[in-house]
């Protein structure tokens, strides 16, 4: 499964976040109130790699009124009311003429794309006097290394050789009226190491998913269990694209400070990026700001 099909899939459920700590969303709203404080009322906003609408959401519900124009590479997006959005817009190649948007935003988009591009893109489509926001995920951040944590644990499940892809096999073996205790026996034994190992919510509820349709494949129609084991895989591998992408994606200050100097190079005035932390004070993302 590529990207562009993970994250359609996602967005389809009706999700707004891909930024979790702690199993919840992280809350953006504070970082962003001191920036739409500073746009002038009414500017049209253009929130590049929108997603979800997290940060459409936030745009709308700020007291100046912004018009809102939300952009993503997905194939589908669930509506934003008050909104305008526009899936399959890549943001290296952004369909509106220059100068088009007061207020240029992403949040957990931007770094997805390629750095030069989107960034000449992004300037480009911003008005005299605009501004330009991104929050991006820091490569050194709490919220990476557990990404990365997160993806590795996926991969014991969705590998050829793993629990799902051996749950589908027995599957279909069932199908063909063959029993297969051998494939039985290593789904039982990895549902057993895997329970003794740490789980976050998703591979704990994939390891679910799989020990209930194993205890429930001989009371159900031999195509039960293929049909679900295939579910769980292509749901688990969705889960997988969208991780690796997030930690491939994620930026070091070096990263972010080469983004700065590309921000002046299209005649905008970068500000030194700001640490975004969470609570706990760990760093999850850079915010990167500038005006033209």
């Amino acid at each position: 499964m590529d990207g562009e099909q993970a994250w359609t899939r996602y967005w389809r459920t009706g999700q707004q976040h891909s930024c979790f700590v702690a199993g919840a969303p992280f809350d953006t709203a504070t970082v962003w109130s001191e920036f739409f404080d500073g746009a002038p009322a009414g500017a049209s906003v253009l929130d590049l790699a929108c997603g979800g609408g997290a940060l459409t959401r936030i745009a709308l519900g700020h007291p100046k009124g912004f018009s809102v124009t939300g952009v993503d590479f997905a194939e589908a997006l669930a509506p934003v009311e008050g909104a305008v959005l526009m899936p399959r817009v890549r943001l290296e190649a952004l369909p509106f003429e220059d100068g088009a948007f007061g207020v240029v935003i992403s949040q957990f988009g931007l770094e997805y794309a390629d750095a030069d591009d989107s960034v000449a893109q992004a300037a480009r489509v911003l008005a005299g006097g605009g501004l330009f926001g991104a929050l991006i995920h820091h490569a050194e951040g709490e919220l990476a290394r557990a990404a990365e944590a997160g993806r590795v644990r996926l991969q014991r499940l969705t590998d050829a050789d793993g629990p799902v892809a051996a749950a589908a096999e027995l599957g279909a073996a069932m199908l063909r009226g063959e029993s297969r205790p051998d494939l039985v026996s290593a789904i039982e034994q990895a549902l057993r190491a895997e329970s003794g190992r740490q789980q976050d919510q998703t591979t704990a509820w994939g390891l679910g998913f799989l020990a209930e349709i194993m205890a429930k494949r001989a009371l159900f129609p031999p195509a039960y269990l293929a049909e679900n084991a295939q579910t769980l895989m292509v749901e688990l591998q969705g889960f997988e694209t969208r991780i690796g992408q997030m930690v491939r994606a994620a930026r070091s200050e070096s990263d972010i400070l080469k983004l700065c100097d590309r921000l002046e190079t299209h005649g905008l005035s970068a500000h030194p990026p700001t640490l975004v932390r969470d609570l706990g004070g760990a760093a999850i993302a850079w915010f990167v700001r500038a005006s033209r």
